[in-house]
């Protein structure tokens, strides 16, 4: 009989770790060794594993690497001839290790792969015929090679990835060098794609003999798909894509993994309100440029820019002060602060001001602000509309002129402000009004498609006017203008304490100050447009009545 390793990552399993271990513990091959690779954990998981009895457990400490890197230290620490990996929140079954030994030893394997059942934790139900319950080679006879396998069973979003439902030949890794990506969620994935291409012979067997934990609070199961963490899957992948370019697989099977490979990016990108352009920049940077003109065309993008973020101090003494009232729009700010940051007028001071947002806005401004110091946020006590916001950021602006904005549209150019505050100083306007743009919904910075007109007053050339010139469109375009903060302070230019109508009202009291108007034929705001319920609310009609 062989020594088999089974090495166990271990953090913050306080609740599961034992149920765990007695499994192991219970096994009817005895030849093991109990490799628990423990990570510092918030909870009472170190004291359950001091506290065990069996010496064929060994405890081994490392805070660093992640999952991938607590399976490598198991790895170089297994004596064992071969090598089996378990979450330290699942279970297997008494028989499951001499199960998988007799078949790798009779057929002379270099792995052997199994299928498992799913244990619901909030309903505690073992369900039998969910993921992992087919593997997706059943129908080729035991042992196998990849060559056996049909071109679009080899990699596929039905593959079995994951490392613990599988005996290793611990030779076998050693020899090929596989091991696990550190630091990196998914890590797995290219572990399991490894072995299939070098394995001269793959064995499975049809018995379920593990119990895979879902549904537990706190797993890496659950995947935000704005945590950072969701970018691991481009270095990720693009492990899978140079391992299989480097093989000699066939052609066909090369094309049917870059689609997968193009398809994991896309579904993923799709459901991303934020890090969508360090996501499309990490790609180019790790594939290929005909893979990242593949992706780019899948994803609506035309032309892909590369955003450099730099550093920005404080201004002391701003050209400019933007302001933006911020509710709940997570999905739509990160253009809006590139199109901000990236203004080649640098003079600018940008003051957001959170009206009691419930989702990640704030959090997103937050990151952008150990980038930019320029920008600075406020808070309002209660959810109390865009007027209320833009009064607190009017309080607290320094700039000669002042800009509003929506956080879910963004600037035309990053050179338009420049050129609002040139001609305004050159010539010696107070107010300067541009273009407004109409563009679709899912539009991102720099890549924003075909502009549509606005439906309300339009430049067509640079000159003077009065505001009698454009009042007919009194209720529409208010951040279209760049207005003199001092005018708006001398005169306590303020917007209503209401929900809606509050920027027509901001802008006919500021215009009874000023005698004309620049306009400029320039594009200057996008504005995105977002079909909304048109019913109205009774407290939206009153405020539109008391305006008028």
């Amino acid at each position: 009989m062989k020594k088999i390793s089974i090495i166990i990552p271990v953090y913050n399993v306080e609740h599961y770790i034992q149920e765990c271990l007695d499994s192991v513990y219970a096994q009817t091959y005895e030849d093991i060794e109990i490799i628990c690779v423990y990570t510092k954990s918030k909870d009472k998981t170190y004291k359950v594993l001091k506290s065990q009895k069996d010496k064929r457990l060994k405890i081994i400490r490392r805070d660093d690497g992640g999952l991938g890197g607590a399976r490598n230290t198991g790895l170089l620490n297994a004596t064992g001839d071969y090598i089996f990996f378990l979450d330290s929140d699942d279970w297997i079954e008494k028989n499951a290790i001499e199960t998988l030994y007799n078949i790798i030893i009779k057929e002379k394997s270099d792995l052997v792969v199994f299928p498992f059942y799913s244990f619901d934790d909030r309903s505690e139900k073992v369900l039998e015929n969910e993921w992992g319950s087919n593997l997706n080679f059943v129908n080729v006879k035991s042992p196998f090679s990849y060559k056996e396998l049909p071109n679009e069973c080899v990699i596929s979003d039905k593959s079995i990835v994951v490392a613990w439902n599988k005996l290793y030949k611990k030779s076998f890794l050693d020899e090929n060098n596989i091991d696990f990506l550190e630091d990196l969620r998914y890590e797995d994935n290219p572990f399991y794609y490894k072995c299939l291409l070098k394995a001269k012979k793959i064995s499975f067997t049809n018995k379920k003999l593990l119990y895979y934990r879902i549904n537990r609070k706190g797993s890496l199961q659950t995947t935000n798909y704005d945590n950072k963490n969701v970018l691991d899957i481009v270095p990720v992948m693009s492990d899978i894509y140079n391992t299989f370019t480097n093989s000699t697989i066939n052609n066909e099977t090369k094309t049917i993994m870059e689609n997968y490979v193009l398809n994991e990016f896309v579904w993923r990108y799709e459901l991303m309100n934020r890090n969508v352009y360090q996501m499309r920049k990490m790609i180019s940077k790790l594939f290929n440029n005909r893979f990242n003109d593949m992706f780019l065309q899948k994803i609506g993008i035309q032309r892909e820019y590369i955003i450099n973020l730099k550093k920005h101090s404080k201004v002391s003494s701003p050209k400019i002060s933007i302001i933006l009232p911020v509710y709940n729009v997570e999905k739509y700010i990160e253009d809006c602060i590139l199109s901000i940051v990236n203004q080649s007028l640098k003079e600018i001071e940008i003051i957001f001001v959170d009206d009691n947002s419930t989702d990640e806005s704030l959090k997103i401004i937050e990151d952008y602000q150990k980038i930019d110091n320029r920008i600075r946020y406020y808070k309002t006590e209660v959810n109390s509309g865009a007027g209320v916001a833009r009064n607190i950021g009017l309080d607290n602006a320094k700039g000669e002129f002042i800009l509003f904005m929506d956080p879910d549209d963004m600037y035309a150019s990053d050179y338009i402000l420049e050129e609002l505050y040139t001609a305004a100083k050159r010539n010696h306007y107070s107010t300067i009004c541009a273009n407004i743009k109409v563009i679709e919904k899912n539009s991102h910075y720099k890549n924003y498609g075909k502009l549509q007109e606005y439906n309300g007053y339009n430049i067509d050339s640079n000159k003077v006017i009065e505001y009698k010139d454009y009042n007919i469109w009194c209720s529409w375009g208010f951040t279209r203008f760049m207005y003199s903060r001092s005018i708006i302070k001398n005169h306590n230019v303020r917007f209503p304490k209401a929900r809606n109508y509050e920027d027509p009202l901001f802008l006919i009291d500021y215009m009874d100050h000023v005698e004309e108007i620049y306009q400029m034929n320039s594009d200057l705001y996008l504005y995105r447009y977002i079909a909304k319920e048109s019913k109205m609310k009774p407290e939206a009609i009153n405020n539109i009545l008391n305006g008028m």
